[in-house]
């Protein structure tokens, strides 16, 4: 397979042709579905801990995101838009009448008052992630104002609260965004009810938002359909799709197309443990429970797939390896906790960590209702994180 340029191939790949890091790469080649050219065995992983590098929205933050119209957000889900640019989309989000903690608007103030949107993206062009994440940009709707991008559903007999993203990827010049159209909260922790997820795509580069109803999954009545948020990776022209039901509380099962066929549903196949079937109910679980808000890349130093999630029994960050996407996934390592941030959740991969040997997450807080840039340190046999920088 012929070899091309690390930058086209990233660009290509949706897996962040900008961001390498300065003293932080590994010269390895990659051949075009962003697997190393050279069979490596993955390096055994000693130890993992993740280290704050510093807040990328609120207040605290160097981007003072306040001033277009975020002042508290959530999320922060990464990847390169085809171009070598990053997008980054961020779920529920707050103006001038956010309370100042949790998803919640100033007391006695509606949703709407509050200057809320169920989405807004953001675009960065940052190639140092040791000093932080700058967003350069947002998808506007008046100058200086983040405007909602993925549309709510209006039907009639469809009862949404907000529509929320969870992962995004670019396939050429074509970006795809996974959401969950969110039908109610619950009180009690990590529960929620949604209507169904889907794919949503957007032509030019992040603008304007399709969501063709080819590419959505209805919910089951008891909630347990198992993509209602949904983690993409690509690997020889295939989309693979991570899924896991409504709430925290599901496994992540696999499912996968071919890349032209992204939208359409009807063309998924779905892991069984021992090969693959387009009959859902045979799908099983490659990660247990309970995972959500789930982010996974291929990571070139350790030649292994990391997936980083949020875990509610642990109350922690955690993150899985693989050396292949079906797996077998390692047992959970917490590398953040609710003692060293409280309430952390969702754990979102830069595309730079391909090839980062420190890769780089964004982590939401609840408290705060903002984000964090994260550093993921690495001990192996072959490479030291510390050493590296």
């Amino acid at each position: 397979m012929s070899r091309v340029t690390r930058r086209a191939v990233l660009g290509a790949l949706g897996l962040g042709a900008v961001g390498l890091l300065a003293g932080n790469v590994l010269p390895v080649d990659v051949d075009v579905v962003g697997r190393p050219t050279a069979d490596r065995p993955p390096a055994p992983i000693r130890a993992m801990r993740a280290e704050h590098v510093g807040w990328v929205t609120g207040a605290g933050s160097a981007n003072r995101t306040a001033q277009a119209g975020v002042a508290g957000t959530d999320l922060g889900i990464m990847w390169d838009d085809g171009t070598g640019d990053v997008l980054v989309a961020y779920g529920d989000t707050f103006g001038r009448g956010w309370a100042g903690h949790g998803g919640e608007a100033w007391p006695g103030w509606t949703r709407e008052q509050a200057d809320w949107r169920s989405n807004v993206l953001a675009r960065s062009t940052t190639t140092d992630l040791s000093k932080g994440l700058t967003l350069d940009s947002w998808i506007t709707d008046v100058p200086g104002h983040a405007r909602q991008v993925i549309p709510r559903d209006h039907r009639p007999g469809v009862r949404e609260y907000t529509v929320i993203p969870t992962s995004g990827i670019a396939i050429g010049t074509r970006n795809l965004m996974s959401y969950m159209s969110v039908r109610r909260w619950h009180d009690e922790g990590g529960r929620w009810d949604t209507n169904y997820a889907g794919i949503a795509y957007s032509d030019d580069r992040g603008a304007t938002w399709h969501k063709p109803e080819s590419a959505q999954w209805a919910n089951t009545p008891d909630g347990g359909q198992g993509w209602q948020m949904c983690a993409f990776a690509r690997e020889r022209g295939r989309l693979y799709v991570f899924g896991t039901p409504n709430g925290r509380w599901g496994p992540v099962r696999l499912s996968r197309v071919r890349e032209d066929d992204a939208l359409d549903l009807a063309a998924y196949e779905q892991w069984t443990g021992k090969g693959w079937t387009r009959d859902q109910a045979r799908a099983v679980p490659v990660i247990p429970a309970p995972a959500s808000e789930l982010s996974v890349i291929f990571h070139e130093p350790t030649a292994q797939w990391l997936a980083a999630h949020f875990n509610e029994a642990l109350r922690a960050i955690v993150v899985h390896t693989a050396p292949a996407l079906t797996g077998p996934w390692s047992r959970p390592r917490a590398v953040v906790t609710d003692r060293d941030f409280p309430q952390p959740y969702g754990a979102f991969f830069h595309p730079s960590s391909a090839t980062s040997a420190s890769p780089y997450f964004q982590m939401s807080q609840w408290g705060e209702y903002n984000t964090r840039l994260m550093r993921l340190d690495i001990e192996t046999d072959r490479l030291s994180s510390a050493a590296a920088r």
